[in-house]
């Protein structure tokens, strides 16, 4: 069937937009061969590994779930297939087995990763909800591609796999008090992203972490714990800083957080997107914005700053105090969490007020 003569460069840039989803690709693929080659790596660019777990939560085996495991069987038949998968992400289903079924091969988390990364061997992004890493003493051919790694907990079993992604760029990563450790340096690469998701005990791994991606690191998330780190002077390229508002300790003070981030502003010399996340705990409309459309905080705001996102909506005079002062911001990304006809009504106002100078209201940030 012919491509109604679309210029195949048109065909692949439409191919990138995100909104397409698989029966949209599997569509465009049947259309003729030559889409058929460019649909084929965004067909197969993803893959999900579905687990079953014990019902005995002491025992972190786990076994594929059946789609999982016709799916493994699949690739492994074409290798040519599994080559074009760039992301692998795992996590357990609502299937679970009891010890000694012999119906649930178990395979112990270690194991059931280097399964996954030697089936598909140039993947470039991982995701494990629940933070195992392959076995440490294994090698496999995709440490040389994989540039993203999320949800590990380092610890020196994981570290040691980690040390051998030389082309790792962005790290979403929790630290425990167990098994503290020492990181080498300079770091064995070079960070793009860290998002810190959660630390218990002394926070100097992960400031060392950072600390060690200077020279590379545009994006950094602190999650709830901006206090341990308020000068960012030493990061000369950081342009996103993501921050949780109520310390995540579920007491809202605005007047502490307003003065942690009065202190790290002025060190913040390039950046342009701040994004502001809201402890659950503090639900209530314009409390982000009780902290960053303060005049004290406005006026520190960097003259690169193009984007803010928040998990709020700010009233009519907070957008007036925050945009009303000649800030560089001309992007405002919200969430709406309220839903009575007054609270709405508001919304809709602060929306018009932002539109009507330029002030473009994203549909909802990215946190």
């Amino acid at each position: 069937m012919p491509h109604l003569g679309l210029p195949l460069e048109l065909v692949s840039e439409v191919l990138q937009e995100s909104i397409l989803d698989k029966r949209d690709l599997r569509n465009v693929a049947l259309v003729s061969k030559a889409f058929l080659v460019l649909a084929r790596p965004h067909l197969f660019h993803t893959v999900s590994i579905e687990t079953a777990y014990c019902v005995d939560e002491s025992d972190p085996a786990r076994s594929y779930h059946w789609r999982t495991r016709r799916k493994l069987a699949f690739f492994r038949s074409r290798p040519d297939l599994a080559r074009l998968v760039r992301h692998v992400s795992r996590d357990d289903c609502e299937d679970y087995f009891r010890p000694g079924d012999r119906a649930y091969p178990v395979i112990e988390p270690n194991a059931l990763w280097d399964q996954i990364l030697e089936t598909f061997p140039q993947v470039e992004s991982v995701y494990d909800h629940f933070s195992p890493t392959p076995s440490p003493h294994r090698v496999p051919e995709c440490t040389k591609t994989i540039q993203s790694v999320a949800d590990v907990w380092i610890n020196k079993s994981s570290w040691e796999w980690l040390s051998r992604c030389a082309k790792l760029r962005s790290l979403r990563c929790s630290f425990g008090s167990d098994e503290p450790i020492a990181l080498p340096a300079p770091l064995p690469f070079q960070l793009d992203e860290i998002r810190l998701e959660t630390l218990y005990g002394s926070p100097k791994p992960f400031l060392d972490l950072v600390d060690r991606s200077s020279a590379t690191l545009r994006s950094l998330d602190l999650c709830g714990r901006l206090a341990i780190m308020t000068d960012f002077s030493h990061l000369p390229h950081l342009e996103k800083l993501t921050l949780s508002v109520c310390g995540g300790q579920g007491k809202a003070d605005p007047a502490r957080e307003q003065s942690l981030v009065r202190a790290s502003l002025p060190s913040l010399t390039r950046l342009r997107h701040l994004v502001i996340r809201q402890h659950f705990s503090w639900k209530r409309k314009g409390g982000v914005f009780e902290i960053i459309a303060h005049p004290d905080v406005v006026r520190l705001l960097p003259k690169t700053l193009v984007r803010i996102d928040a998990m709020d909506t700010p009233t009519v005079a907070q957008c007036k105090a925050l945009f009303g002062a000649g800030t560089s911001v001309r992007v405002l990304g919200t969430q709406d969490w309220f839903f009575s006809a007054e609270e709405m009504a508001d919304t809709a106002e602060s929306r018009e007020w932002c539109q009507v100078r330029g002030i473009r209201c994203a549909a909802g940030p990215v946190i």
